[in-house]
């Protein structure tokens, strides 16, 4: 920390090493008689600096644009006080001062990265709204100019069916059968992935969500494509949770039909919901008795198109659970599953516990 004792006008009568140092002399020399204001970058500045020192008696933390000896821009933070006589005059400026410059420097860089970061963010923004809109094109092409012609060849091969069945060998009945099943298929590939791309888009509206009703809800909407021999619904503790309701009926539709459809071999079907909560979390859990899965292939279940077992084996889309994890990450909550091949599986979402309103 420098140190000095000056005239009135500026004059230097006395310092320390580190008043030399800092100013770019040679910490011996001796500085008596050399002038303050040349030590400013602007010597004008100096008046307001005055001003503030003769009006208070004293400066805190005043901030100088400083040069050295040799004309190097420097930054010192300076603190000074009025030394005054028997008659209460003004006669002497005493005071102490640190070089900033580093600091100073280190601020400046840090606003150019924020400049810098914020003009990215805005780059990207942009590139994600056009992403967006390429998006919401592409979901119009898709539910209109791909959803005619489906309808076209499960039409016709419907017509082929009714009217020319008896026409058709064994094989030509097999291959319109493909056909239909194969549209029928796509068709509900279509409509989960125009829910799919929706979800990023979609507004959501929090409120206090009864998740019992709510599960129940579900399960009904579930209930008809159990088949035959219908799975029995074990209810435990359902704690209430803050969120989109018809997000989380989706969640809890497609976590169910999951379970319903992976347990379908089995002679007692048996699907478990419950929940636990913390202070900052509800977790949630769907629980089946059925193939389960082998734990090293975890990180697929929740990724678009991503299946562990095979269409011949079980129908299905591949996209079901992917909108499980896009509408729970939408929520700020998380997502993940266990399971053990032949002996069942257990899904779980966490989302965060917040105050309505």
């Amino acid at each position: 920390e420098g140190y000095y004792r000056c005239t009135m006008e500026g004059l230097v009568l006395e310092h320390n090493q580190a008043f030399n140092r800092i100013l770019g002399f040679d910490i011996s020399q001796d500085q008596e008689g050399a002038k303050l204001p040349d030590f400013w970058q602007d010597p004008s500045d100096r008046k307001e600096y005055l001003n503030e020192l003769m009006t208070n008696g004293f400066i805190r933390n005043y901030q100088i644009n400083a040069k050295t000896n040799k004309g190097k821009k420097i930054v010192i933070m300076a603190n000074s006080h009025i030394i005054k006589d028997e008659k209460g005059l003004p006669v002497r400026i005493e005071g102490t001062f640190i070089d900033i410059t580093g600091l100073r420097e280190a601020e400046a860089e840090i606003h150019r990265l924020n400049e810098s970061l914020e003009q990215r963010v805005r780059e990207r923004t942009a590139e994600l709204e056009a992403a967006n809109k390429e998006l919401e094109a592409f979901s119009y092409s898709v539910s209109h100019d791909l959803r005619a012609p489906l309808r076209a060849i499960d039409g016709f091969s419907r017509i082929l069916f009714d009217e020319f069945s008896k026409k058709l060998d064994q094989e030509g009945i097999r291959l319109l059968n493909v056909i239909r099943s194969s549209t029928q298929n796509m068709g509900r590939l279509i409509e989960d992935l125009l829910l799919f791309s929706k979800l990023s888009r979609q507004e959501m509206n929090f409120t206090m969500i009864g998740m019992e009703k709510l599960v129940r809800s579900a399960w009904d909407d579930v209930l008809p494509e159990s088949g035959t021999n219908p799975p029995r619904l074990e209810l435990k503790s359902l704690l209430d949770i803050y969120g989109d309701k018809p997000m989380m009926h989706q969640v809890l539709v497609n976590l169910f039909s999951n379970a319903v459809k992976f347990s379908c071999k089995k002679n007692t079907r048996v699907i478990e919901v419950g929940s636990s909560g913390t202070e900052r979390e509800i977790i949630y859990y769907v629980k089946d008795n059925g193939v389960g899965f082998d734990m090293a292939y975890s990180d697929k279940l929740f990724g678009v198109f991503q299946r562990l077992h095979s269409s011949s084996e079980f129908e299905g889309t591949g996209i079901g659970l992917a909108i499980v994890k896009r509408v729970v990450l939408k929520h700020g909550g998380r997502v993940w599953a266990e399971g053990k091949a032949g002996e069942g599986a257990v899904f779980y979402f966490a989302l965060p516990v917040h105050k309505s309103g």
